[in-house]
């Protein structure tokens, strides 16, 4: 049913109103009654008390004020990092490929390149990767610096706000909604001075992209650290200099967790 009113009826709406519509949708999650949600929404999606543990209520209460309270959770204690490229979010691998061999994809009867997601010039991304993360509602949604660098730019690009869920589209179109929806784009330098690129993609019922305050230009960043965090619903796009291997469609990747690469 939710399929059917995202591909019919709210694809037709204006930006502005998609918006509008999900302003009232994600400012319903911060009202107290929403908290009652939280234990349900658990135990409907089987997040266990092991799973539960490792996160806090970003006021460091003892109990989630609201379910966005709940959804902005934040680690207690980030993972251990075990390598010099991790995984920037918790969420579901939906699409991939190399730049070369995905650009001018037809995409719901339109010719695009992946290029459109970041913002990015072709010449200087031939030789990367991509890889789209879909965050379901129920996974963490604080995004991490995927290696140590300097972000050399951040971009604001306005769009609409589709739905993001892959399984509503047909499997070769599942990038649709990123070339389209409002975008944070920020592009990182690593320490060998290739260029990493990182799309925080809204869809419905988010409020904002909120970029933490040091997320600056200019600014060296650590593995791991914090540089933004979704209010409600999203994707995270990633574009990379090495050839990142994916093991299956929709699979599970977790913030910290080693990104695997091609030697």
């Amino acid at each position: 049913m939710l399929k059917v009113f995202a591909n019919l009826f709210w694809v037709k709406l204006s930006a502005e109103l998609q918006k509008r519509i999900s302003s009232v949708f994600a400012f319903m999650w911060t009202t107290k009654f929403s908290r009652f949600v939280i234990l349900p929404y658990c135990w409907l999606f089987s997040l266990d008390s092991d799973y539960l543990e490792q996160f806090e209520s970003e006021a460091q209460k003892n109990r989630y004020s609201s379910y966005s309270d709940f959804f902005e959770r934040r680690y207690k204690k980030f993972p251990q990092i075990k390598s010099s490229q991790v995984w920037p979010c918790e969420g579901y691998v939906c699409d991939w490929g190399i730049f070369n061999e995905k650009t001018d994809s037809l995409v719901k009867g339109q010719r695009l390149d992946l290029n459109s997601i970041f913002q990015s010039d072709p010449k200087d991304t031939q030789e990367h990767y991509f890889v789209n993360i879909f965050l379901h509602n129920h996974n963490y949604h604080r995004i991490h610096a995927p290696i140590s660098g300097k972000i050399s730019k951040i971009k604001t690009i306005p769009g609409n706000l589709f739905f993001l869920r892959p399984w509503f589209y047909k499997k070769n179109d599942v990038s649709f909604p990123a070339f389209k929806n409002e975008r944070v784009v920020i592009e990182v330098k690593d320490q060998s001075s290739q260029t990493w690129y990182l799309a925080m993609v809204g869809g419905f019922g988010v409020g904002t992209i909120e970029i933490n305050s040091n997320t600056l230009v200019g600014r060296n960043i650590e593995i791991g650290q914090e540089l933004a965090k979704f209010k409600l619903g999203s994707t995270v796009c990633i574009a990379s200099p090495k050839s990142i291997t994916i093991a299956a469609y929709l699979q599970k990747v977790q913030a910290g967790e080693t990104i695997k690469v091609r030697t």
